[in-house]
């Protein structure tokens, strides 16, 4: 999930067990590292 606040975006993962369309923790992972694989990250937090 995509969050907007002002002009920045945070992408938000929630980890704790598959979602209602299957997709296991690994799965939700994949999928974020690929969205933004070319991507120039310019802060990241925990």
């Amino acid at each position: 999930m995509d969050v907007y606040v002002d002009r920045k975006v945070f992408e938000v993962e929630t980890l704790f067990a598959e979602d209602r369309g299957g997709k296991t923790v690994r799965d939700k992972l994949r999928e974020t590292f690929k969205k933004y694989e070319n991507t120039d990250i310019k802060k990241c937090s925990r």
